[in-house]
């Protein structure tokens, strides 16, 4: 029998994931309103700064645990129908928990100690010292939070996700609107603080009642021994986030230093709404494709199967938003920001379209992840956000906004198409969104 998810499960996972994002989507739709009206481009800037910094760090010590402990904790899962599966299942959670407790603290201190580093080069001063010290906080609570989604993920208590994301969410909100209304750009680091630590406490309370904490004693060279294959996969996966954040502190960077805080808040804005916020409806490939596809990776009919469905999928849900966005960009912009932002109107429409090939390209990647092939993901990483990188500048130095927003959507065609390739020549991965069945996919 064929492990291919049907078209009404593939919609159905999709529906429930998009849907929460959704909800996670009209968040921060409020956010950003209020961030419009109350913090300005100058406050955006510096909530994107903050963002960006945490974000870096949170990847670098997280040692790709959150992705790899899936893979691992899937196979133990997979096998706890016994009593010493479950033990074993158990024991493994516990583990990486250790583990991801261990690598928040290191991230945590290392931020505290290259703060003033950080406040010297975007700000040539020591001005914004214990700004970057807070953040500390935020990377604490990221890595153990998405540690936490992981074991969630791979023992199925996907509602758990979804209800975390919701009332995360929801609480978020509670925060952020009354400091940015009451304190102003002032208060932006203690909103991003407060908001990361809410958001971690639900994951946490909701992570120990689906998985229960269970105590092991073992010592730290035993563990990382014992761990070490995780740990292996989980570094490749985390240098491609490095490489990410990376790319993306430099652009920042860049227009914080040569164009101004107004022009990285501008940015922001329009990155938020044209790939951001429509990229939410992604959020199923992370929690429901990429652990089927890893099932039957080694089936190359099936797998190209489910690959051809899951793009099939996305497109039409895409399509349709893209087009959407496109048409009442401008509306969009004033609604969630103000007109100070009308600028970003062409930026959002081009930006947007690239979407469609995301659509495509994203499925593909996970086929890498999916066979354990690391290294090459990570050379495909490296490859794909230096170019995002290098057309986003280019397209602001010779067309401003309008630059960026074509400069994103041409990053995201080359993508789709040499990974295409790629992987065709490489894995024999043959997308056909009209097939029927697993043998038109696979080859003669």
């Amino acid at each position: 029998m064929s492990k291919v998810p049907s078209y009404k499960q593939l919609f159905l996972s999709t529906g429930v994931f998009g849907g929460a994002q959704v909800f996670t989507l009209l968040a921060a739709l409020v956010r950003s309103k209020v961030a419009a009206e109350y913090i300005g481009a100058v406050g955006i800037g510096l909530n994107s700064l903050y963002n960006v910094v945490a974000t870096f760090v949170s990847t670098l010590s997280n040692m790709g645990i959150n992705t790899s402990a899936i893979k691992l904790l899937s196979e133990k899962y997979e096998n706890s129908n016994s009593e010493e599966g479950k033990i074993k299942l158990n024991q493994s959670i516990a583990k990486v928990r250790i583990l991801g407790v261990l690598f928040a603290i290191i991230g945590a201190i290392g931020l505290i100690v290259f703060s003033p580093i950080l406040s010297r080069i975007y700000f040539d001063d020591y001005s914004q010292l214990f700004q970057f010290a807070s953040l500390s906080i935020v990377v604490f609570a990221s890595v153990v939070s998405g540690v936490e989604l992981a074991v969630m993920r791979a023992t199925r208590h996907l509602k758990s996700v979804v209800a975390t994301t919701l009332f995360g969410a929801l609480l978020s909100v509670s925060v952020i609107v009354p400091i940015y209304i009451f304190v102003g750009n002032e208060g932006v680091i203690w909103a991003f603080v407060l908001s990361s630590f809410i958001s971690f406490v639900v994951i946490a309370i909701e992570g120990l009642r689906v998985n229960e904490w269970m105590a092991v004693s073992l010592g730290l060279r035993r563990l990382v021994f014992e761990m070490k294959g995780m740990l292996m996969f989980g570094v490749a996966f985390m240098a491609s986030g490095v490489v990410a954040n990376a790319v993306d502190l430099s652009v920042q960077s860049y227009f914080s230093k040569y164009a101004g805080l107004d022009v990285l808040g501008m940015y922001r804005a329009g990155f938020q709404i044209s790939v951001t916020y429509i990229g939410m409806v992604f959020a199923a490939i992370g929690n429901d494709y990429y652990p089927r596809l890893a099932a039957i990776c080694d089936s190359v009919g099936e797998r190209n199967m489910l690959i051809s469905r899951q793009i099939k999928v996305l497109l039409s849900v895409t399509l349709p938003l893209v087009m959407f966005f496109v048409l009442i960009a401008p509306l969009i912009i004033e609604i969630l920001y103000n007109n100070d932002f009308s600028p970003i109107v062409d930026m959002v429409r081009w930006a947007s379209v690239g979407i469609i090939a995301k659509s495509f390209y994203l499925p593909l990647e996970f086929v890498l992840l999916a066979k354990g092939k690391s290294v090459q993901f990570l050379i495909m990483e490296i490859i794909n956000n230096v170019i995002m990188g290098v057309a986003t500048i280019v397209g602001y130095q010779f067309g401003g906004y309008l630059g960026i927003g074509i400069g994103i959507l041409v990053s995201q065609v080359v993508e789709a198409i040499w990974v295409a390739i790629f992987l065709r020549k490489a894995y024999d991965v043959r997308v056909n969104i009209f097939a029927k069945k697993s043998g038109e996919l696979s080859q003669d």
